[in-house]
Parts: structure tokens; sequence; C-alpha cells
């Protein structure tokens, strides 16, 4: 059997949860859900099509860590997605791709094309992405500020 949100999808398309009966009570910030077949609502305008950024500020959400079912939600509130806070145990298993998977040709191939990608973005944004890659392995860091240097445009 299908669960329901499956059955709803193929039968209603993928914005099902904007009709009526299938709306949430408190509105949910899900601006991940849009376009396609059934559209009824405003579509979240111009906001990007992920919850958190730093290009663009969203809703921010309040992270609960003890929801009860039972709780009465406020009448102006508006619902979005916790935060999961990033610690090291998110970086064990790229740790390892990096260290035993990746030979040095596949690491320079690796870096290679992680920077063709960082030119056009802001340099705030790529800081960012150094150092949560530099998170992996320091030398990862290194490597992808000494490529993007060596692929600017003047």
């Amino acid at each position: 059997m299908f669960a329901y949100p499956d059955a709803q999808r193929y039968r209603l398309g993928v914005n099902y949860t904007q009709l009526p009966p299938n709306r949430a009570i408190c509105p949910v910030y899900a601006p991940f859900e849009r376009d396609g077949m059934g559209t009824v609502t405003r579509n979240y305008g111009g906001d990007p099509n992920y919850v958190r950024s730093t290009l663009s500020p969203g809703i921010p959400s309040q992270v609960v860590s003890d929801v009860r079912h039972t709780e009465r939600i406020e009448h102006n509130a508006i619902l979005t997605q916790n935060e999961i806070v990033v610690d090291d145990d998110d970086y064990v298993q790229p740790r390892e791709l990096w260290n035993r998977v990746f030979d040095e040709a596949e690491k320079r191939q690796w870096v290679a094309n992680i920077s063709e990608t960082l030119e056009d973005i802001p340099a705030e944004l790529k800081e960012a992405v150094m150092g949560m890659f530099s998170e992996v392995d320091p030398r990862i860091g290194q490597m992808i500020g000494a490529k993007t240097k060596s692929n600017s445009r003047l």
C-alpha cells in the first residue's frame, strides 16, 4: 500500500498540501514545496528554494527540543524546520572518504571541480565553503583557496 502523502502526490500533484483539507492549521514555511500543478498560494515570491541561507533571510526558526503533540500552537505562529546543530560527527564520513578512499589524483580532481563552482559566488560564501571543507581536513580548505585564487578572473 502507498503511504498517504504518496497517494496524494499521485492523485493531486506535488502541491496537495496547499489544498484546504490538507493545509496545516498553523502556516508552515516550506519554500521547497512550490510551483508545479495545482499551486494555489503566492508561491513564496522571490524566496530561494531552500530554508536557511546567508543570501536570503527567509524566516528564522526557533529550536524546540521537547515538543508535545498536545501543545496548543499560538494563533500567529509560523512553523519552520528546526535547525540541527552541526558537530564533529557530521564530518566523520567525509573525512574517511578524503583520507582512505581518494588518492592524490582524485583529491586534486575533486578540488578542481569544487573550486570551479565557487568562481561566481560572493566572497563571504566562498570563505564559508572553504571553512566547512577545512573541518573535514585543513588541507582541503588550503587547496580550494589556492585553486580559486589561481582560477580567479581579472
